[in-house]
């Protein structure tokens, strides 16, 4: 998880993770018995099961039986889920590059130099002719 992929797929998943949650909540918000409901494990008089976040992409139930499917709104949210998957990857990448701009920062300016803990390849500034252009970033 090292590399710049893992990073991104790491963020893409907790963003996707992040999209199902919100789901899951706005199915037991919308559902007259909540998530129990939709997932089939109610046992309501009246049920009417509602699904899909941010648009409604499914209802059945009721006493007065009905039921429709909203293909579009499907695929709205599953494109909405994939820009927040993306999103996630991306804050991921930028926040563990700014990290290690960060960490090569704080070595040039001798950050680590007095600490008993960090060896002496670690300190960048005893070479007096290394800059900042020679670290890898």
């Amino acid at each position: 998880m090292k590399t710049s992929m893992g990073r991104f797929v790491a963020g893409f998943a907790i963003g996707l993770l992040v999209f199902v949650l919100l789901n899951l909540v706005a199915d037991h918000l919308r559902s007259d018995c909540g998530l129990p409901a939709v997932l089939g494990m109610a046992r309501c008089s009246d049920d009417i099961r509602r699904a899909g976040f941010p648009l409604q992409v499914w209802e059945e139930g009721g006493f007065a039986y009905h039921s429709w499917f909203d293909s579009r709104a499907l695929l709205i949210d599953l494109l909405i889920g994939l820009g927040v998957g993306v999103a996630g990857g991306l804050l991921a990448l930028r926040i563990s590059e700014s990290r290690k701009r960060q960490l090569a920062q704080k070595k040039l300016s001798g950050f680590f130099r007095d600490s008993p803990f960090v060896d002496a390849d670690l300190d960048l500034t005893r070479d007096k002719s290394l800059t900042r252009d020679d670290i890898d970033l």
